[in-house]
């Protein structure tokens, strides 16, 4: 865990640097976008720090995974394929219900 007045070391694409001036905490697993200034000295002195965590994300792929499964099942409630012609078409069933 970091703390407020510790230093952040992040590892990037191109190397390793230590963000200062960070006031938020930060878990193992959390993702962390700073915005600041990069210094010579391969620190960025954060302006701005967002964190999200890791059990927030979790969350997050649990409800998109559940409206996709939904869309997908109103989606072909309504329409289906048709592998001669390599399309969607209407289900006549479904069309002749709403009617």
């Amino acid at each position: 865990m970091i703390r407020n007045d510790d230093a952040l070391v992040i590892g990037a694409a191109n190397g390793r640097f230590t963000v200062v001036g960070i006031d938020t905490t930060v878990e193992p697993g959390d993702s962390i976008q700073v915005y600041g200034t990069i210094r010579s000295d391969e620190s960025i002195a954060a302006e701005r720090a967002v964190v999200s965590e890791q059990s927030g994300l979790r969350g997050l792929y649990a409800i998109s995974t559940a409206a996709l499964v939904l869309t997908v099942g109103v989606f072909f409630r309504f329409w289906q394929i048709d592998f001669q012609r390599l399309a969607f078409t209407a289900r006549r069933e479904a069309v002749e219900d709403d009617a």
